[in-house]
């Protein structure tokens, strides 16, 4: 018998392993785009089928790739609890197939699946369709979790500033005594992630990391930064102000440019955003939420 090419069969594999459907709806799905037969890949032995070996197969890879998730979205699986956290990561990976060949893109559309997929409910009191506060809470907060989790791993992952002079923090410090000049040129680094969340999770956050009881938050909107300093975390709780600005230095400006830009996105006075900018940003240059250059 001659058999197929090897990226052939990877590819009929591939499509058994990711398409959606049953097993037999698989194996037709890969038959027809990849035209070779199911007898002809799988053999079957005296102690299984063919078709219950490829279900273990395929069973089997699912579950390493909800252990991955499980992995990176801790948090979100003590929140959720484990059983109901399988039954998402399941259906997200079935119906939403990664496209990379890095685990490290796995979760990247995890949020956007939570999100899309709770249920549409109100807290006003004009329809027959509205829930407590606290109820919508427990659909809302697994979505904003793996936002924050998928930013941390983002983080970990992206060209931090360890490379950077080893003197810099400290030459920051020295500006909380001599101030920056309004011209000093500043951008975020590579590694900066900003989230704007409907609730204010940190405390949540910190409460599931030590295992102890927790409250759930109002909904309420926050604002959070997460960056990576000598390849360590570093976790702030941000005011509006404030992440507007780092907004709007994704790009190497001067402060006073950064001050300008968030006091009209903001509608606030210019002298006053600038005032306050000049104040807080050696602190964000120490905490590694901004670099810059004289």
């Amino acid at each position: 018998m001659n058999h197929p090419p090897l990226n052939q069969t990877q590819a009929w594999m591939k499509a058994v392993l990711t398409v959606r459907g049953d097993l037999p709806q698989k194996i037709h799905t890969a038959t027809e785009l990849n035209g070779l037969q199911f007898e002809n890949i799988v053999k079957t032995s005296p102690q299984l089928s063919a078709h219950r070996r490829m279900d273990i197969y395929a069973a089997g890879y699912v579950l390493r790739l909800v252990d991955c998730l499980t992995s990176e979205y801790s948090l979100l699986a003590k929140f959720m609890g484990e059983e109901l956290f399988e039954m998402f990561a399941k259906a997200f990976i079935v119906s939403a197939p990664s496209k990379y060949w890095s685990l490290c893109y796995l979760g990247e559309r995890f949020e956007q699946f939570l999100d899309e997929t709770k249920p549409a409910f109100s807290t006003s009191n004009d329809t027959n369709n509205n829930i407590s506060a606290e109820q919508k809470a427990l659909f809302d907060l697994p979505a904003q979790i793996a936002k924050y989790e998928r930013a941390i791993t983002e983080v970990l992952l992206a060209p931090g500033m360890e490379q950077m002079a080893a003197d810099s923090p400290a030459n920051a410090s020295y500006f909380f005594l001599t101030g920056l000049p309004a011209q000093t040129k500043i951008q975020t680094p590579p590694c900066l992630r900003t989230l704007e969340l409907d609730y204010p999770i940190l405390p949540l956050i910190e409460k599931l990391t030590s295992e102890q009881t927790y409250k759930l938050p109002a909904e309420k909107t926050s604002y959070v930064a997460i960056t990576r300093l000598n390849y360590q975390l570093i976790i702030k709780e941000l005011s509006p102000w404030q992440y507007t600005l780092l907004q709007s230095c994704a790009e190497t400006v001067s402060i006073e440019q950064a001050a300008l830009r968030t006091s009209n996105q903001l509608r606030k006075h210019p002298q006053t955003v600038l005032g306050q900018a000049l104040n807080w940003v050696p602190e964000a240059i120490e905490a590694g939420l901004l670099t810059y250059s004289m």
